[in-house]
Formats: structure tokens, C-alpha cells, sequence
């Protein structure tokens, strides 16, 4: 059912299911959520700074976040990282 595959924001907004997100998406996110940067958390991974900037990308589309605070926001809201 396609319903319990779309989670809900505040605004009703609707977000994509959290399972759609890669472990890769998951492991920036929780660098995001550390206060890292793109490029610390590529160095970090061991990956570019292109490719951290692609998981990154996604993980913003996926979670329809603006910017770092608001995915992480997002997160929270939805169990993903604990504030």
C-alpha cells in the first residue's frame, strides 16, 4: 500500500519512505547530524567530495530538506538519529 510507504511532515508534507535511503545516505547524515561537513565527512568515508556531495543530494531530495539543519530535523522527527 502505497500509503505506508510515504511518511508525513508538520506541514503535511509527504517524505519519501526512510527505507529508500542507502547506507551511504545514512552515514552522511549522521556526520551531518555531528556537525560535519560535506567534505569532512568525504574524507572520512574515504569517497571525493563529489561523490559525498551526490549521497548528500539524494539524502536531501529523499527527505525533501533544504539544507543540513532541516534534514536533520526531518531525521529526528522520524526516528532516524536520536537529538
Amino acid at each position: 500500500m502505497e500509503a505506508l510507504d510515504t511518511l508525513m511532515v508538520t506541514d503535511a508534507q509527504p517524505v519519501r519512505a526512510l527505507k529508500d535511503l542507502t547506507p551511504r545516505e545514512m552515514q552522511i547524515l549522521h556526520l551531518l547530524s555531528d556537525g560535519r561537513t560535506t567534505e569532512e565527512a568525504a574524507c572520512l568515508l574515504s569517497i571525493s567530495l563529489k561523490t559525498a556531495e551526490s549521497h548528500r543530494t539524494r539524502l536531501y531530495r529523499k527527505l525533501e530538506a533544504k539544507n543540513a539543519p532541516h534534514a536533520v530535523r526531518i531525521a529526528i522527527r522520524r526516528g532516524l538519529i536520536e537529538a
